[in-house]
C-alpha cells in the first residue's frame, strides 16, 4: 500500500480508537463495582444536594420521567436540603417575548421544572446554561424574572447574564458557589450594554474573585456549580460512541442507520478538534477550565458539579471531585476516562448527603423505561476541609506590642541596581521605596465602632482590602506596595521578569495620593481623603491576614451609597458606581450629569498626568436640583500620578507599544495629551459631548486660577519630609509649569475628542432634532417626554461625524429642511420601529447614514442611505466600540542553509473606525534580508474591514529584491545533485507580486479568501549554473508577467497557536494564471491541506502532529511555477525546492514531548522534545518513478513564558543532513 493511503489510515484509526467507546451502558470502575451504602443512617444526614441539569427538553402535560420521579422524593425531602437545576432550562433558545410562536413551548419546559419542586420544602436554585444564552440577554433576563416569581424569591443565579460567583450558605459547614460559565464562553460582542450592570467586567476579575471566594471559604465544604464541567468523557469532551463514527447521522436522529464508516469519523473529528466553544477543546473553553483549576488547585474541600453532558459520571483528579448531572431529560453516550469512578448514558439524577460525622457521599440515580428509579451507584467523597487555626496567626507580636507608630518603608530589601541599569531600565522612583517613613499604626477594632473587612479587591497592580462600620459606611486600604503576582503568570516568581516588571511599578509615586486633597479642595473638585498607616496583622483581618498586614496602606472613605457625612463628598445622600449611572441615564428622563464638573475633573487628571482613568476610578454623588437628579464625579484611585518612566526601554516602548503609549512621564510639557487619555476613552464620549470650547475655556481659566503656586506648595509639602526632599520641588515646578499650559493641552484634547461625537438616547420614546444653523453650525438637541436631555451646536471645524443612537422600541429623527453643515450624521435607531422625517422635503447635502434593523422602520428621508442588519451590533449603541489608532513594530531571526540567517521586521498600523470590528484597516509592512544569499523582501499586506457588506478587501504586494533565491534541480522525482556547489542550483528572481481580494472571516476559525494575482519576474543569468548549461531556459532571463485569479478557504482550530496540542489546521485553494503576452500560456494549481494534533497523554505532555498535502497543476508553466517539494516547507532533510513536478503529496509526523518545566532567574521555559518522519514525492508524465522520500529526525524546543517557541531541529534525508532553527514549530 503506497505511504500516503498508509497515512490516511493510521489518521482514520486513531481517531476512532481514541475517540469511541462511548456508550449508553452504566459503567463503574474496577474498585468500585462492589458498592454499598448499607452502614448509612438517613437520620444522621446534616443536608442534602439535589442535582438534575438539562432539563430544558421537559413538556407539560409530561411525561418527563427524570422530574416526575425527582419530584416524587423532593416531596419526602427535608427542609435541610437544596435542589439546583444545572442549566439548560429551555431548549433550545432561552425564553423569548409572548409574542414569539415558541414561546408557550419554552415556558412549559421551564414551567414543568418549577412544577417538580411547587410543594418541596427546601431551597431551588437555577443556573443558566448556553441554551438559555442563546435567545440573547434579554430572554435570559425573562426566564430569571420567570423563575424567581415562580417560586417567589431570588432563585435564579447568578442574575442579569452576570458571571457570579455568587455565594450561598447552605448551612454554617456548607457553601454553594455558582458561576455562570456561559457568560465567560459568551462572544460578548453579540451583545449591547453586556456586562454594564455587574460589577465584574473582565474575565481575568472573574478569576480572581474566585480564587478569592475558595480561598475565604477553605474551611468548609464547598460545592461550586456551573453548567459546563471542568472534565468530562461525553460527547463535549471529544468522546463518541463507535455509533457514532459508523452511523454518524444517528446523531441526529436515532432512525437513520445509515453506513457512513470514513465520514463518520471524519465527522466526530471535526467535533472533537474543531467543535464549537461548547466543546472543551475549544481554546476559550480551555481557558475557563485552566483558570478555575489553577485558582483551585491544593484546596480538596471542593466538588465541582455540573451538567451540559446528557448523562451522568463520577471523576476523581487532581484532589477534586467532578460531578456531571445532565441528564434531567435527554441521553448522550459516555466512555470510562483517567479519573472516571462512574459513568451511564440513562436519564436520572444524583444527590449529595453531608453528614453529621463530616463524612460526604454522592449516590446517582436512574430512571428506567418502566418509569421507575434505581441507585445504581453510591460513593464517598474523601474531602479534606482544614481547621481555621491552621491559617490564622497563633499570636499577633506587632499589634500587641503596644506602638503607636512604626517607622519602616515600602521595601525592605531593595538591591541597588547600576547606572547602566538606570539608564537602560530606569530609575523612576526606586529611591523612594526605600526610604524608612514614621507611620502610626492602624487597628481596625479602634477605628469609629470597629471595622470589618468585607472584601479583596484592587485592580491588576494593588492589594486592597474593602471594610465596614456597623452603620454600613465603608473605607479602604490599599497596600503602597505593589504585587507582581497579580500581572506576571504562575512560575514567575523570583524572576527576572518579576524583578524588572517591580521596578516598573516604581515609576508611580508611593506618595501621590497623600498630595491630591489638598490640589482638589482648592479646585472644588469632589475627593477622597487618604491617610498613610502601618496596618499590622491582628485579630480584626481574621482570614485577610494570609494576603494583608505588616506593611505600609493607603487608607480612604469609599464613595458609595449615603455619605451624607463628608464634606468632600458634598454630603451626597447617594453615590453610585459608573454603571450604575449609565442604567440611570438610559432608564431616567429626570438623571443627568453635570458635564462641567466633569470636565473640570478631566482637566484636573490630565494636569497630574494621571493616566489609569478608566470607569471604575469613578463614583458619582447625586444632587436633588430644579427637579432634577443631577450627578457630580468623585475621582479616586489616584497611584498613577505623577509617574516617572524613564531609561531607555521604557522610552521605546512608550513610543512603538500601544498598551505603553499611554504611561508617559510627568514632566513640564504634555507631548500627546491624548496619549494619557487612552484608558478613559470611553469615560470621555459618554461624558463630555455636550459641552463648547467656551465651557472648557471657563473650567481651565477656574484651574488655572485656584491652583496657585501656593496652593501647589501646600499640597506637595503633605508629604513625609523625607520623601518631599526627595521629589517635592521637583514635581513643584512640573506641575506649575503645566497649568500654565494648561489651556493649549486643553484645546488639543477638545479637537480630538470631539472630532467624532456619540449621541446616545434613553430607552423612552426620544426626538433627536437636528437644525443647520447660519455658518454651517448644526445644532442637535434630544428630548424625551418633555426633558431636553441633551443640546449642543457643532462646528465643522471641529467635528466631522455624529453619530446618534436611539435606544427605546420607538425613536423619532427630526430634520429641519436642510441639513448642510458638513458633518456627516450617522443615524442609529436601534431595537424596534423608528421614524426618519424632516419638517418639510429636505435637501440633505450632509452625507445622511441610517443604519437600522430590519423591522418596519419610517423612512421619510429619501436621499439618506439606509444599511439594515440583522445583527444587533450593526445598528445598537457599543458604548465600548471606540478604539484608538496605534503602531506596532516586530523585529524577526531565523535561520536555513539555503538562505543562512534570515534577519526581519514587521510593522503594523491598525486602525478604527465607526462600526468597523475588530478594526477598518490594517496596514502591514515587514521585511527579511538573507544574508547568505543577498535577498532580501518586501511586503506590504492591507486589509480594509468589511468593505462589501462583511466581506474584507486585501492588498498584497511582495517585492524580492536585488534577487530572490530559490532552487532548482530540473523536472522530476529522481533528479540528481551532480553538483556540490549550492549556488549551481540557485535561481537568483527579481520579483514583483500583486494581489487584490476579498476575505470573510468565520466565527469558526474559518477563513476565506478570493481575488485577483498579478505578478512580474525575471531571472538572473548567472555563469556555472544549472540553468545556464541549459539552453531551453534562455527566454527566463526577461521580463515574465502573469495575471489571473485564486481562492482559498482556511480554518485553523487550535487550543494553543505557538505548541497546540489538540485542534486542526485545513486550506484549501486554487489558483490559475495566464501570460498576456502568450493567451495559451496558461495554468490552473489546485491545493490540499490538512492537519491534525491529537494528545496522546490525558496530561498534555505528549502530543502526536500529522501534516498532508498535496498540489496538482493543469496547463502550461515555466519552471519556476512548477509544484516542488523540500526542506523549507514540506520535507525537512532536503534542500528547499529539491523535487519538482506537476503534482505533489508529502506527508510530516511529528511525536512532541514536553519534559519539563525550569523557572530560572532570567528565562522561565518548558521544553521538549520531538521526533519526526517526513515523505513524499513529484510526479511528471515523462517519468515512470515509483520512488518516495524520506526524512527522518528530531530535535528540542524551549517556550519561553509558554508565550512562543523556539526549535532546533536536525533531520537526515537520502543526500543531506539539516539542521534548522527558528520561530514556531515546523507545522
Amino acid at each position: 500500500m503506497a505511504p500516503k493511503w498508509n497515512l490516511l489510515l493510521a489518521i482514520i484509526v486513531m481517531v476512532i480508537f481514541h475517540s469511541s467507546c462511548a456508550s449508553f451502558k452504566t459503567k463503574i470502575s474496577g474498585d468500585h463495582k462492589q458498592w454499598s451504602d448499607a452502614n448509612r443512617n438517613p437520620s444522621d444526614i446534616s443536608h442534602s444536594v439535589y442535582l438534575i441539569g438539562d432539563a430544558g427538553a421537559a413538556t407539560l402535560p409530561g411525561p418527563n420521567p427524570a422530574l416526575d420521579i425527582i419530584q416524587q422524593e423532593l416531596n419526602q425531602a427535608s427542609s435541610n436540603s437544596t435542589c439546583i437545576f444545572l442549566g439548560d432550562n429551555i431548549y433550545p433558545d432561552g425564553l423569548p417575548p409572548p409574542s414569539h410562536p415558541y414561546h408557550i413551548k419554552a415556558r412549559n419546559a421551564i414551567q414543568a421544572q418549577l412544577n417538580t419542586v411547587e410543594n418541596y420544602p427546601g431551597k431551588t436554585y437555577f443556573i443558566p446554561g448556553n441554551h438559555d444564552w442563546y435567545g440573547g440577554l434579554e430572554d435570559l433576563k425573562r426566564q430569571e424574572d420567570y423563575v424567581n416569581e415562580g417560586l417567589g424569591y431570588d432563585s435564579f443565579i447568578p442574575e442579569r447574564g452576570c458571571p457570579g460567583p455568587e455565594v450561598i450558605d447552605l448551612t454554617e459547614e456548607i457553601s454553594l458557589v455558582i458561576i455562570d460559565s456561559q457568560w465567560y464562553l459568551e462572544d460578548w460582542t453579540n451583545h449591547t450594554d453586556f456586562n454594564e450592570k455587574c460589577e465584574i467586567k473582565t474575565r481575568s476579575d472573574f478569576i480572581f474573585e474566585l480564587r478569592d471566594v475558595i480561598r475565604k471559604h477553605k474551611d468548609k465544604y464547598l460545592i461550586i456549580a456551573l453548567h459546563h464541567p471542568l472534565e468530562s468523557y461525553g460527547q463535549h469532551g471529544g468522546h463518541f460512541s463507535f455509533r457514532s463514527h459508523m452511523f454518524p447521522l444517528t446523531d441526529v436522529n436515532d432512525a437513520l442507520y445509515l453506513p457512513l464508516p470514513v465520514v463518520g469519523s471524519a465527522i466526530q473529528s471535526f467535533k472533537k478538534n474543531i467543535g464549537k466553544v461548547q466543546d472543551m477543546n475549544h481554546p476559550l473553553y480551555r481557558e475557563l477550565i485552566q483558570g478555575v483549576k489553577s485558582v483551585s488547585k491544593g484546596f480538596n474541600n471542593i466538588v465541582f458539579i455540573s451538567g451540559h453532558e446528557h448523562n451522568q459520571q463520577l471523576i476523581e483528579k487532581d484532589g477534586h471531585w467532578y460531578v456531571v448531572s445532565g441528564a434531567g431529560s435527554k441521553r448522550e453516550e459516555v466512555k470510562m476516562g483517567v479519573g472516571s469512578i462512574f459513568a451511564s448514558g440513562q436519564p436520572g439524577y444524583s444527590r449529595i448527603d453531608y453528614y453529621d460525622d463530616a463524612r460526604v457521599w454522592i449516590s446517582f440515580f436512574q430512571v428506567n423505561d418502566e418509569g421507575t428509579s434505581e441507585k445504581v451507584f453510591s460513593k464517598e467523597l474523601i474531602l479534606d476541609v482544614p481547621d481555621p487555626a491552621n491559617y490564622f496567626p497563633e499570636d499577633f507580636p506587632i499589634y500587641y506590642s503596644g506602638q503607636d507608630t512604626i517607622e519602616t518603608s515600602i521595601y525592605s530589601d531593595l538591591d541597588e541596581k547600576s547606572p547602566f541599569y538606570k539608564r537602560v531600565f530606569g530609575e523612576h522612583y526606586g529611591s523612594l521605596y526605600s526610604i524608612d517613613i514614621k507611620a502610626p499604626v492602624f487597628d481596625l477594632f479602634s477605628f469609629k465602632e470597629g471595622l470589618r473587612p468585607i472584601k479583596r479587591g484592587g485592580g491588576s497592580q494593588t492589594n486592597s482590602l474593602r471594610l465596614e462600620l456597623p452603620n454600613g459606611n465603608q473605607y479602604v486600604m490599599r497596600a503602597i506596595k505593589k504585587d507582581v503576582g497579580k500581572i506576571l503568570p504562575k512560575g514567575f516568581a523570583q524572576t527576572l521578569a518579576s524583578d524588572l516588571l517591580e521596578d516598573q511599578f516604581m515609576s508611580a509615586h508611593p506618595f501621590a495620593a497623600f498630595a491630591i486633597p489638598g490640589l482638589a479642595e482648592a479646585a472644588d473638585i469632589m475627593h477622597t481623603h487618604p491617610e498613610l498607616y502601618y496596618v499590622p496583622k491582628q485579630p480584626a483581618l481574621e482570614y485577610y491576614n494570609e494576603y494583608h498586614g505588616n506593611e505600609l496602606y493607603l487608607f480612604e472613605e469609599r464613595p458609595d451609597g449615603d455619605r451624607s457625612d463628608l464634606k468632600n463628598f458634598g454630603y451626597s445622600k447617594k453615590i453610585i458606581s459608573t454603571s450604575d449611572l449609565l442604567e440611570e441615564l438610559y432608564t431616567d428622563k429626570e438623571a443627568v450629569v453635570d458635564q462641567k464638573s466633569v470636565i473640570r475633573a478631566r482637566l484636573f487628571d490630565i494636569l497630574l498626568n494621571d493616566w489609569d482613568r478608566h470607569d471604575d476610578q469613578w463614583r458619582w454623588a447625586q444632587f436633588l436640583e430644579n427637579g432634577l437628579e443631577v450627578y457630580r464625579p468623585i475621582p479616586r484611585d489616584r497611584d498613577q500620578a505623577f509617574v516617572k518612566f524613564d531609561g531607555w526601554i521604557p522610552g521605546i516602548l512608550n513610543n512603538t507599544t500601544p498598551v505603553f503609549r499611554q504611561m508617559r512621564s510627568f514632566d513640564h510639557n504634555i507631548p500627546d495629551v491624548k496619549a494619557i487619555c487612552h484608558n478613559a476613552r470611553w469615560f470621555d464620549r459618554s461624558f463630555l459631548n455636550q459641552l463648547s470650547w467656551e465651557d472648557w475655556q471657563k473650567e481651565i481659566h477656574h484651574l488655572q486660577a485656584t491652583l496657585t503656586d501656593s496652593v501647589i506648595n501646600q499640597s506637595i509639602a503633605a508629604w513625609p519630609a523625607k520623601i518631599y526632599d526627595q521629589t517635592g520641588e521637583e514635581i513643584i515646578m512640573k506641575l506649575q509649569s503645566r497649568v500654565k499650559g494648561l489651556e493649549k493641552y486643553g484645546r488639543e484634547y477638545f479637537e480630538f475628542l470631539y472630532k467624532s461625537v456619540d449621541i446616545v438616547g434613553t430607552e423612552e420614546t426620544d426626538t433627536f432634532k437636528l437644525k443647520t444653523l447660519p455658518d454651517g453650525y448644526l445644532e442637535v438637541i434630544v428630548s424625551s417626554e418633555g426633558y431636553t436631555k441633551y443640546q449642543r451646536t457643532f462646528d465643522r471645524k471641529i467635528t466631522k461625524e455624529i453619530r446618534m443612537y436611539g435606544r427605546s422600541s420607538t425613536d423619532v429623527y427630526l430634520m429641519n429642511s436642510s441639513i448642510a453643515s458638513g458633518i456627516k450624521l450617522y443615524l442609529i435607531g436601534g431595537p424596534g420601529k423608528d421614524i426618519y422625517t424632516s419638517f418639510q422635503p429636505a435637501r440633505l447635502v450632509d452625507e445622511v447614514i441610517i443604519r437600522e434593523n430590519n423591522d418596519e422602520n419610517f423612512y421619510l428621508l429619501p436621499q439618506a442611505q439606509v444599511i439594515t442588519s440583522d445583527k444587533p451590533r450593526h445598528y445598537t449603541y457599543n458604548r465600548t466600540a471606540f478604539e484608538y489608532n496605534y503602531k506596532l513594530f516586530f523585529p524577526s531571526i531565523s535561520y536555513n542553509p539555503d538562505d543562512g540567517l534570515m534577519l526581519g521586521f514587521s510593522l503594523n498600523h491598525v486602525k478604527h473606525g465607526f462600526m468597523k470590528w475588530p478594526f477598518s484597516s490594517k496596514h502591514n509592512v515587514s521585511g527579511s534580508f538573507g544574508i547568505a544569499s543577498s535577498s532580501y523582501r518586501f511586503n506590504y499586506a492591507g486589509i480594509f474591514t468589511d468593505l462589501i457588506k462583511e466581506y474584507d478587501f486585501l492588498v498584497d504586494v511582495d517585492i524580492f529584491r536585488p534577487q530572490f533565491v530559490t532552487n532548482f534541480f530540473g523536472f522530476g522525482n529522481e533528479t540528481e545533485v551532480l553538483i556540490e556547489d549550492r549556488d549551481f542550483y540557485r535561481i537568483k528572481n527579481r520579483l514583483v507580486a500583486l494581489g487584490l481580494g476579498l476575505q470573510k472571516d468565520y466565527q469558526n476559525g474559518g477563513l476565506l479568501r478570493f481575488g485577483l494575482l498579478g505578478e512580474t519576474r525575471k531571472v538572473n543569468f548567472q555563469e556555472n549554473s544549472f540553468l545556464a548549461q541549459n539552453e531551453e531556459f534562455d527566454p527566463f532571463y526577461e521580463n515574465q508577467t502573469f495575471v489571473g485569479g485564486g481562492i482559498q478557504y482556511e480554518l485553523t482550530n487550535v487550543d494553543v497557536l505557538h505548541n497546540p496540542t489538540t485542534g486542526i489546521r485545513f486550506l484549501l485553494g486554487s489558483e490559475a494564471k495566464f501570460r498576456p503576452a502568450n493567451t495559451t500560456q496558461r495554468f490552473l494549481r489546485l491545493s490540499a491541506e490538512l492537519t491534525l494534533y491529537q494528545e496522546i497523554l490525558d496530561n498534555r505532555r505528549m502530543t502526536l502532529a500529522l501534516r498532508g498535502g498535496y498540489k496538482h497543476q493543469f496547463g502550461e508553466v515555466d519552471f519556476y511555477q512548477v509544484v516542488t517539494i523540500g526542506g523549507s516547507e514540506q520535507i525537512r532533510g532536503y534542500r528547499n525546492q529539491r523535487f519538482a513536478g506537476r503534482s505533489g503529496f508529502f506527508a510530516n509526523s511529528d511525536l512532541r514531548l514536553k519534559i519539563g518545566e525550569i523557572s530560572t532567574y532570567v528565562l522561565p521555559f518548558s521544553y521538549g522534545i520531538n521526533l519526526g518522519l517526513d515523505y513524499g514525492r513529484v510526479w511528471i508524465k515523462e517519468e515512470n518513478s515509483k520512488k518516495w522520500h524520506y526524512a527522518y529526525g528530531g530535535g528540542f524546543w524551549i517556550s519561553p513564558f509558554d508565550a512562543t517557541t523556539l526549535r532546533f531541529n536536525y533531520f537526515q534525508g537520502d543526500e543531506e543532513n539539516r539542521y534548522t532553527f527558528g520561530i514556531g514549530f515546523f507545522f
